[in-house]
């Protein structure tokens, strides 16, 4: 038996433990809940009480709307209140009347109104007892400017003492309604006595009034001086709450010697005024107020004081209730109250701001109100009698609806101009690549095409193309679901396709030619495809990210005062915004990056050069961004952003693919029309068979065992796959020659290019060399009546060119005339050499006995 006890004991202390848990909970939640609820206030919502077609002349609800217009739409708007039936009239009418989303929150007292005004959590209060809140008018609209004083509502209020006057009838020799009654035992004798009364507590079980507030409290209740020897000797004074004219009346009764003890009833405190008031055995003094609900319906009277004057408040101090340095003594002075509202309405909401300021009622319309609410206890009820009985009162409360409140639809249309041009414009840009992808295949293995990678040329027509479709979107409606986030994504992928091409592009070329040191270095067109694609894919995640994040959508755009349109727009969130930047700094650096090397290269000379062609297409992107980007953002009329942004768009990426795509292509094409250059005139001899293992480049490359590519036993300069291009004319490229410069026994130039199944050129008159202006490793030559710009290994190899060139043919350009040039033309075999291209021939063969001239070692 001790072990089953032993047992029993931990069930019972267990199961009382979980009881006070349960308990404590339950309090603290209670204490949470209450503290939410006086801080965020208790939500009320505000039933119908006109139907729409009622109110449908005054223009704000109730009106049919056409297919392509829209209203304004509706403002949300927070009124505080503290069961008033005055602000259930007003969220009424805007909810009713004026189409606009009520709220209205009941706080537990006043003391916040300003700065939750301020702060927009609620937009108004539209009673406001003033004269407690002066340095609150002071701080919050005089000197901040965030609250707008709106006027006075119409009617007046003031609080007092009351007395239920069925006492004062019962007993007609004493006076009941005079402030000194209170202090002979003759009237005292019918309040309640000390003790009489409990004190009211919070949720968490405290007192309503305690000392950790308010100093001069003590279990509930205030004890002045005068009773705190003897309590029991006093009589009980009602108070609602401790925070209502804070110290105001605990003063009064101290100044006064009035032997009173203040007792807060809180929430028991009108039931307890409705059963004093409903007999005459004892007597009841209270603070309140009117117009009120309990004035207005039971039967009290008033309790004079000593009169108002300008000077009786000087003396007080809430804060110093009870010390010999407070006083106060008058009677409160009645108040003009008045309506408060957020200053930001005057542009947000105009027409709400106006209908506070036009807002008011009389004395007579708030004792009706609250004679109602005694009868039927639902204030939104009594609101509603009210409004459909004083039609004619508050319709001149409600201003007629703005020029934009309601608006047409205005949209691009098919027949418009501007439409049309864009349509043209992309109907061309379509037209001009979807050719470029057949014909880039069909001469991929042409030197002109092969030379710049068609692979790329390929990635950048795919580019232009997935731009145009994302431009030919723009003419389509935003409230189609997926087309905002359609137009971002292709022009974003498009424009990250040609710009990552064009780096790659670049930087190959950069690489291999902008650097001598690195002429050797194999980038091969896979890896260089790896950096598109990871470009592209850096792209995708940043897009996937930023539609997520910013979640693009149509929204409505006002053009004018009567038309709106839709344009696409984006979340504006810290997320949002950040992740767009995100995305445009990464375009931005593309961009930059293809711009800086196109910058790098530009004066670089390689077989089919198209270093220009590049810097200038990257150039053109840069123009196109530096207008669009503005124009984008700028709040100009949708129109001329539409037909800016869509026409510099597409002529940039037109001129990319001109430059980078259809150039090649066409010097391809044209090719065959054209005549053939210089450097390929002459052709070897029909019967030679053609030995590239003994060709003259490949003798002379042998045969090059000196220094400075001077041909050992031999005066003569040889210059090893030197580009050369003709100078003039939209379609010249470069060609990889060698050059071997003879001076014995005549004086000669063969230029023979690398690579061709044709022989060379060979120059023995009228050549000449000059240093090429801007490009330090060039030089400009000129030959057989043409000019061509020709890159040497380096700047100090160029200048030896022109140097050897113009001392060899100095003595021969100043004797040669025009008789002797006829007379070479005459004799082509004298003039010229034919270089052959037999295994039997080399340059060695041709030597002619005689010393080496040390001036065209190089």
């Amino acid at each position: 038996m001790g072990s089953q006890r032993v047992q029993r004991s931990p069930a019972r202390y267990d199961g009382r433990s979980a009881a006070t848990i349960a308990v404590v909970t339950l309090v603290a939640m209670l204490f949470l809940t209450s503290n939410v609820a006086n801080a965020l206030g208790v939500r009320r919502g505000t039933p119908q009480c006109l139907p729409p077609s009622s109110v449908a002349s005054l223009g704000w609800v109730g009106t049919a709307v056409g297919a392509g217009t829209i209203k304004q739409a509706p403002v949300d708007i927070v009124l505080e209140a503290d069961a008033w039936t005055s602000t259930y009239i007003a969220a009424t009418l805007l909810q009713d009347v004026m189409g606009v989303n009520v709220t209205v929150l009941e706080f537990g007292g006043s003391s916040g109104t300003y700065p939750r005004v301020a702060s927009s959590q609620v937009h108004a209060n539209l009673e406001v007892w003033p004269n407690s809140k002066t340095a609150l008018y002071q701080q919050f609209i005089v000197q901040q400017g965030a609250v707008e004083d709106s006027g006075m509502i119409g009617y007046a209020a003031k609080i007092s003492w009351y007395i239920n006057t069925a006492i004062a009838n019962a007993y007609p020799t004493l006076i009941f309604d005079s402030w000194r009654s209170y202090t002979m035992n003759s009237v005292l004798q019918y309040l309640p006595a000390y003790g009489t009364t409990t004190p009211a507590r919070k949720a968490d079980g405290s007192w309503l009034c305690d000392s950790a507030t308010y100093s001069y409290c003590s279990n509930g209740m205030f004890i002045p001086p005068q009773c705190q020897a003897n309590p029991s000797g006093c009589r009980e004074f009602w108070h609602v709450d401790p925070s209502y004219s804070t110290g105001e009346n605990e003063q009064r009764i101290i100044t006064l010697g009035l032997k009173l003890v203040v007792v807060y009833l809180g929430a028991a405190f009108d039931s307890s005024v409705m059963r004093c008031a409903n007999q005459n055995s004892f007597a009841c003094l209270f603070y309140y107020w009117k117009p009120e609900i309990l004035p207005s319906t039971l039967s009290l009277s008033v309790v004079s004081l000593p009169e108002y004057n300008s000077t009786c408040y000087s003396q007080f101090s809430a804060t110093h209730v009870g010390t010999s340095s407070n006083a106060l003594m008058c009677d409160w002075t009645p108040e003009l109250l008045m309506k408060i509202s957020t200053a930001s309405l005057r542009s947000t909401a105009p027409h709400v701001s106006m209908f506070f300021k036009q807002f008011s009622l009389k004395d007579n319309d708030i004792n009706y109100l609250l004679n109602d609410y005694a009868m039927t206890g639902v204030t939104e009820t009594t609101a509603c009698k009210w409004i459909t009985s004083n039609r004619n009162l508050w319709t001149a409360w409600i201003s007629s609806p703005p020029a934009n409140y309601i608006m047409t639809l205005d949209a691009m249309n098919v027949s418009e101009a501007l439409l049309i041009l864009i349509a043209v414009l992309c109907a061309l840009d379509f037209s001009a690549t979807l050719p470029t992808f057949h014909l880039l295949s069909r001469y991929a293995g042409t030197a002109a095409v092969k030379a710049q990678s068609p692979r790329f040329m390929q990635l950048i027509a795919l580019g232009v193309l997935i731009v145009t479709i994302s431009v030919a979107l723009e003419a389509v409606s935003p409230t189609i679901t997926g087309v905002c986030t359609a137009r971002i994504w292709l022009l974003a992928l498009g424009m990250c396709t040609v710009l990552g091409s064009i780096i790659v592009k670049t930087a190959r070329i950069y690489l291999i030619f902008g650097n001598r040191r690195r002429m050797k270095l194999n980038v091969k067109d896979a890896r260089l495809l790896g950096g598109v694609f990871a470009m592209v894919a850096v792209d995708v995640v940043l897009l996937g990210a930023w539609t997520g994040a910013a979640k693009p959508s149509a929204v409505i755009a006002t053009v004018s005062t009567t038309t709106y349109t839709y344009l696409c727009s984006a979340s504006s969130d810290t997320g949002g915004t950040a992740i767009t930047a995100i995305l445009a700094i990464f375009h931005a650096l593309q961009l930059l990056v293809a711009c800086w090397l196109s910058f790098k290269i530009r004066n670089v000379g390689t077989t089919y050069n198209e270093s220009k062609y590049i810097a200038l297409a990257a150039y053109n992107i840069l123009l196109a961004c530096i207008v669009v980007v503005p124009v984008a953002v700028l709040p100009i009329n949708f129109r001329a952003q539409f037909v800016i942004k869509c026409v510099c768009i597409l002529l940039a990426l037109g001129g990319v693919l001109g430059l980078l795509v259809w150039r090649p292509i066409l010097e391809v094409v044209l090719s065959g029309a054209v005549s053939t250059d210089a450097l390929a005139s002459f052709e070897p001899p029909s019967t030679a068979k053609l030995d590239r293992s003994t060709s003259m480049r490949n003798a002379m490359a042998k045969s090059d065992k000196g220094k400075e590519g001077v041909l050992c036993g031999l005066e003569a300069r040889v210059g090893q796959r030197f580009a050369i291009k003709q100078i003039g004319g939209l379609f010249r490229q470069w060609t990889e020659v060698d050059l071997v410069l003879l001076h014995h026994p005549l004086p000669s130039l063969q230029i023979m290019p690398c690579g061709s199944l044709r022989g060379g050129q060979a120059y023995m008159f009228k050549v000449y060399a000059s240093v090429a202006d801007g490009a330090t490793d060039c030089f400009i030559l000129r030959v057989g009546g043409s000019s061509y710009l020709v890159q040497a290994k380096d700047a100090t190899d160029a200048e030896r060119w022109v140097q050897d060139i113009e001392t060899t043919f100095k003595a021969v350009n100043a004797s040669t005339t025009g008789s002797v040039s006829r007379a070479s033309s005459g004799n082509s075999a004298a003039a010229s050499a034919t270089v052959s291209a037999a295994p039997d021939q080399s340059v060695a063969s041709q030597r002619q006995p005689g010393p080496q001239r040390p001036g065209m070692v190089g």
